[in-house]
């Protein structure tokens, strides 16, 4: 790749390692720095034009671990071939931060907007939002010591006045939602597709606080009229038999619990 310098105050620096921009934004709906926008063109068939496929992206950014790059050692960040001082490879890294000295009425960050949206006019068979694959198939016994299908930490280091949400789940829909089965209408659905070679999970939704701090209940319901599936009732005794039950696992006590399922509901 050839080399080209410009002044990186104000523009920017193209070399054989690094391509870096800085460029000053003013228009809150105008500038972006890099602005990648595709639109398919038809595939020429018999007959006519035709739409294609476009699976690898507008932007695709792929980095690779070859053969012979292997750490053989323990090490610090940064050092020669060979060292490992703790860090991941990282394909796309995206940071924003803010230092303005903001009041808590003004201003705003944002680290990343995915926005998949159907046109009005227009049809299609599947809309996804974001995928996030993390696929293991290494060799070894084991190949891997720790993997986890997707991270989301939330760091809180002075005096949040109002919501402090680690994970938001939120629904918007507004159209029909014509299916009536509970797994095709769930917000939140946990589901395993393959069997386990040795061995099962031992739980679906665990609990841990590694601090004294934790959280009060394990659940929450805004209403007791049964519009987020708790509804109070003013005969408390017991009417109707057990039909099953829920087992939930004391990891203090290292017994099994089980909730009790009712078959009609106390009146």
């Amino acid at each position: 790749m050839p080399f080209l310098k410009g002044n990186f105050t104000d523009g920017f620096l193209l070399s054989s390692q690094r391509v870096a921009l800085k460029v000053p934004m003013k228009g809150k709906n105008t500038d972006s720095i890099l602005w990648l926008y595709g639109t398919p063109a038809n595939l020429q068939v018999a007959g006519g034009a035709d739409g294609c496929e476009l699976a690898q992206g507008v932007l695709k950014c792929e980095f690779y671990r070859g053969p012979g790059q292997n750490f053989t050692s323990a090490g610090t960040a940064g050092e020669p071939d060979g060292d490992w001082g703790g860090a991941y490879d990282v394909a796309a890294r995206i940071s924003v931060g803010n230092y303005a000295a903001n009041t808590t009425s003004y201003g705003g960050i944002q680290g990343i907007r995915i926005y998949a949206r159907q046109y009005s006019g227009g049809s299609i068979a599947n809309i996804l939002g974001a995928e996030i694959s993390v696929d293991e198939r290494g060799s070894g016994n084991p190949s891997c010591a720790n993997i986890v299908g997707c991270l989301v930490t939330m760091r809180v280091n002075n005096v949040v006045s109002g919501n402090a949400n680690v994970l938001v789940v939120e629904d918007n829909t507004q159209g029909s939602l014509t299916a009536v089965t509970c797994t095709a209408t769930a917000m939140l659905k946990i589901r395993m597709v393959q069997n386990i070679a040795t061995g099962a999970r031992k739980t679906a939704i665990h609990f841990e606080a590694a601090a004294v701090s934790g959280w009060t209940h394990a659940f929450s319901f805004q209403t007791a009229t049964g519009l987020e599936g708790f509804t109070a009732v003013t005969d408390k005794a017991v009417k109707g038999n057990i039909d099953g039950y829920i087992k939930v696992f004391d990891v203090a006590t290292n017994q099994t619990l089980y909730i009790p399922c009712y078959d009609t509901v106390p009146s």
